[in-house]
């Protein structure tokens, strides 16, 4: 499975993850797989719950999983709730995850770096070129 941090799920149609070697958006469209873990998730929804479309789904990498529905306009009832990732199924988080991560460019070598704190250790300038000496 790709290692990530963060996945945001977003209902007006992006998804984005946060991740040390690879991070961005791409559109939901784009993604076979988000319709399964989606499902995957609403089925983990407790019973005193309204399923509601979402607002935003938050994947948080291996401690849990953060629903929130977009509402009812009764402000007593629940459209928001929390899975623990020891609920959620691995093979569909780590296939979505894995797709998500295949869609997104790739990240240059200088940034990359940098994220890793070896710019200078790697004779990488900056701006991506290498340094002379």
């Amino acid at each position: 499975m790709a290692t990530f941090s963060t996945i945001h799920i977003f209902g007006f149609g992006e998804v984005e993850i946060l991740a040390r070697d690879n991070s961005g958006k791409v559109q939901s469209s784009t993604l076979t797989k988000l319709v399964t873990f989606t499902d995957h998730i609403k089925s983990l929804k407790p019973s005193d719950v309204i399923l509601t479309d979402y607002h935003v789904i938050h994947v948080f990498s291996d401690q849990s999983v953060r629903y929130l529905g977009k509402g009812t306009g009764d402000r007593n009832q629940k459209t928001s709730y929390l899975v623990n990732s020891t609920d959620v199924n691995q093979t569909i988080l780590s296939d979505f995850a894995d797709e998500l991560i295949s869609k997104l460019r790739p990240v240059p070598a200088n940034v990359l770096a940098r994220r890793m704190g070896l710019t200078a250790s790697l004779g990488l300038t900056q701006s991506g070129g290498t340094a002379s000496h």
